[in-house]
């Protein structure tokens, strides 16, 4: 008996390695397939939950969803319409009553049927590379034409007039968003990866080197110049102080760079982020319609980052645990894997938080805001991940206000 629990153990022991080994191939296979090589990282501590009154739960706020705009990133608002770019590569110009035009689309001269622009959060079709995907987008001060941040084709140029689709960069990483100089002859502009592409976001979230550049690119010259470079994950951005300073979002932090130095250099604006950071807007009232003079900020944040976890907090300092997430687990799952919220976080004009919209799971508005924006009775909504163009009521924004 003793002797077949023996080769029992051995046979057992033998599938034991066999598996290990094969599972550490795959890991290894998977993670050079990917690119991924993880560093040791140093993330922001873990802030307080935020709480009462700043915190507003909006989970039970009125909703509209239009599915008609997948992927709505960011928004561009004027006097009658809303524009956005989507998943598929459409630039859109949308009315109040939910009418739209399709203005362009970022692939230009070239593009694919619509109908093999597949559109999920994670691009499982690999059609962003043909169709486009935009991202960050500014109307120029002349109002007839949008910069576009186009996370494969670089800074574009988008006539509303025609539709014409001026590339103005090339692709030199990941665009991600824009924004002008007051006098509007200077566009800067982020590019959050020069290793990983934007279907692929989240390895370069998880890989954590800060390979991301703000770039500016001069619109009379049309030239481009290097302004910062080994920033982490840098992403939305503003231009303020009379064109001196810009924000920028910069993984979890907010930095200023100092832009009329011969070197950009950076301090801190908000040293910790209270989710992880995408665009963010300037305005001069809050969500509940209020005035926050001089001005304010309106951010988009996705998943919380605060006490008592955090996953990106846990893996900081665990290179070799990031390895084997990205090298077991398909992206989609991984992408998935991730707590998800809807957060919109307002900061006033000094770096300090004045109001904290949650939607807890992202289950009523939905997850990952990207950016929202006031437009005619309501607040929009922008998201990279959702299927949908999101709108609340001010009205119910004004409420949640009045009754904390």
């Amino acid at each position: 008996v003793k002797q077949q629990q023996k080769k029992q153990a051995a046979v057992s022991m033998k599938y034991f390695l066999v598996i290990s080994a094969a599972i550490g191939v795959l890991i290894r296979v998977r993670n050079q397939l990917a690119g991924f090589k993880p560093v040791v990282s140093k993330l922001p501590h873990l802030p307080a939950k935020i709480e009462l009154p700043i915190l507003k739960d909006v989970s039970q706020v009125r909703v509209e969803k239009n599915y008609s705009f997948p992927g709505p990133e960011s928004l561009v608002i004027t006097e009658n319409y809303l524009y956005t770019g989507l998943a598929d590569g459409r630039i859109v110009r949308v009315a109040k009553n939910w009418t739209s035009t399709t203005i362009a689309r970022t692939c230009g001269n070239n593009c694919p049927d619509l109908k093999t622009c597949h559109v999920s959060p994670w691009d499982a079709m690999d059609s962003e590379r043909r169709c486009g995907r935009p991202l960050g987008m500014r109307i120029l001060p002349s109002g007839d034409s949008l910069l576009v941040a186009d996370a494969y084709k670089g800074l574009l140029k988008v006539s509303l007039i025609t539709g014409q689709v001026e590339e103005l960069t090339g692709y030199i990483g990941l665009t991600n968003d824009v924004a002008l100089s007051p006098d509007g002859t200077k566009a800067y502009f982020t590019v959050t990866s020069k290793r990983f592409e934007r279907r692929r976001i989240f390895y370069a979230a998880m890989e954590m080197r800060p390979t991301g550049r703000l770039y500016r690119y001069d619109l009379t010259k049309n030239t481009t110049r290097i302004i910062a470079r080994r920033l982490h994950m840098p992403n939305g951005l503003e231009i303020i102080n009379n064109g001196k300073t810009a924000l920028v979002v910069c993984g979890l932090r907010v930095l200023a760079f100092n832009l009329i130095m011969s070197k950009a250099n950076a301090t801190s604006f908000i040293p910790v982020l209270p989710g992880t950071g995408d665009n963010f807007r300037l305005s001069t009232i809050t969500p509940a319609n209020k005035s926050c003079a001089p001005f304010c900020f309106w951010f988009g944040l996705g998943s919380t980052y605060s006490q008592p976890f955090n996953l990106l907090n846990f893996v900081q300092e665990k290179p070799n645990l990031r390895t084997f997430l990205v090298g077991i687990l398909p992206y989609r799952a991984f992408v998935e894997l991730i707590p998800k919220a809807g957060i919109l976080a307002v900061f006033d004009s000094e770096g300090n938080i004045l109001e904290f919209y949650h939607d807890p799971g992202g289950t009523n508005i939905g997850p990952w805001f990207s950016e929202a924006h006031s437009f005619g009775d309501f607040i929009y909504f922008g998201s990279w991940y959702n299927p949908y163009l999101a709108r609340v009521p001010i009205a119910d924004f004004a409420a949640l206000s009045s009754s904390s």
